[in-house]
C-alpha cells in the first residue's frame, strides 16, 4: 500500500462515495486493491468513511468491510467519538437495526477484549466477581450512550434500538429513565418475548404496584414461563416491607391478588415459585 497525495486522495474519497452510493461491494474491493487506498487515510476531521457510508444506505456487508480495512480496531484509533454517536443517532432514527447491532458488536466485547479475557486466564489469575464486573463495565463503556439516543428511540417508538442501547448501557439508571414511558417499553418487550430485554426494563427502574395493571403483563407473558418469573420477582421485590406490629394488609391484599392473576392464568404448575 501506497500513501496518496492530497488531491489523489481528494478523487479517490470521492470515486469511494460513489461506489458505497452503489451499494456495491465487490466494486469498492477492486477499486481499493486497484488504487492501494488505505480508508484511514481517507478520514479527517470533517470526512469519516464509515459515518459516511452509514449515511449512504450502505449494505451491513460494505459496513463489516470498511471497518474491517479502515482499522475500526477502537473508537481511540481514527474515529472520532461524535460522529460515532451522531452516526448512532441516525440509525437509531432509520430503524437500521443489524448496522446499530454490528457497531456495538465491533468494539464492545470485540476479539481484543475476548483475547484479554484469554490471557487472564491463561495466566491462571483469579477475579473476584467485582473486578469481573469492573471489566465488563469498562468494556461497556467504550461507546457512551447518550441521553439523546433514548429519547430519539423512544419518540420514534423505536423499541429495537432501546432494546440494543439497553444492552450495551452500562448506566441504566440515569436520569432519562425517568422520562421514558417504562411501562410501555416493558409491554413491548414481553411482546417481543425476549427475556433478557425484559430482565434489563425491570432491573432499570423501580416499578411502582400501585400505578401499573400488573395483570396486563402476565396476560401478554401467558405462554412465556421464563418471563413470568422475572414478573413475579419483580412484583414481589417492589411489595412495602411489612413492618413491626403492622397488620400487613395492604401486602396480603396484593400477594393474593397476584396469586389469584396466576390461577386464572393457570400457570401455577409450569412455574417454580
Amino acid at each position: 500500500m501506497v500513501h496518496i497525495h492530497y488531491d489523489d486522495l481528494y478523487i479517490d474519497r470521492n470515486k469511494i462515495i460513489e461506489i458505497i452510493q452503489r451499494n456495491n461491494k465487490e466494486e469498492l474491493k477492486e477499486y481499493i486493491f486497484k488504487k492501494e487506498i488505505l480508508l484511514n487515510e481517507l478520514n479527517n476531521h470533517e470526512f469519516d468513511i464509515l459515518a459516511c457510508a452509514i449515511k449512504n444506505n450502505a449494505s451491513i456487508e460494505i459496513i463489516k468491510y470498511i471497518l474491517k480495512e479502515a482499522k475500526y480496531s477502537t473508537l481511540n484509533n481514527g474515529i472520532n467519538t461524535n460522529i460515532i454517536n451522531d452516526s448512532i443517532i441516525y440509525l437509531i432514527n432509520n430503524y437500521k437495526y443489524g448496522i446499530l447491532n454490528l457497531i456495538f458488536e465491533h468494539f464492545i466485547f470485540n476479539n481484543d477484549f475476548i483475547m484479554y479475557l484469554l490471557q487472564i486466564y491463561r495466566q491462571k489469575k483469579t477475579l473476584s466477581i467485582a473486578q469481573l464486573n469492573n471489566i465488563i463495565l469498562k468494556e461497556k463503556s467504550k461507546i457512551k450512550i447518550s441521553d439523546k439516543m433514548y429519547e430519539q428511540a423512544n419518540s420514534n417508538c423505536n423499541y429495537e434500538a432501546i432494546k440494543i442501547l439497553f444492552e450495551n448501557d452500562n448506566d441504566k439508571r440515569k436520569t432519562i429513565l425517568c422520562e421514558l414511558d417504562i411501562y410501555d417499553i416493558l409491554t413491548k418487550a414481553i411482546e417481543m418475548k425476549d427475556r433478557q430485554f425484559v430482565k434489563e426494563v425491570l432491573n432499570s427502574k423501580k416499578l411502582n404496584y400501585k400505578i401499573y395493571n400488573f395483570e396486563e403483563y402476565f396476560i401478554k407473558a401467558k405462554n412465556e414461563s421464563d418471563i413470568i418469573k422475572l414478573l413475579i420477582d419483580s412484583s414481589l421485590n417492589e411489595l412495602p416491607k411489612p413492618k413491626c406490629n403492622d397488620s400487613s394488609k395492604n401486602y396480603s391484599h396484593y400477594f393474593n391478588l397476584l396469586l389469584n392473576i396466576l390461577i386464572r392464568l393457570e400457570d401455577l404448575n409450569s412455574i417454580n415459585i
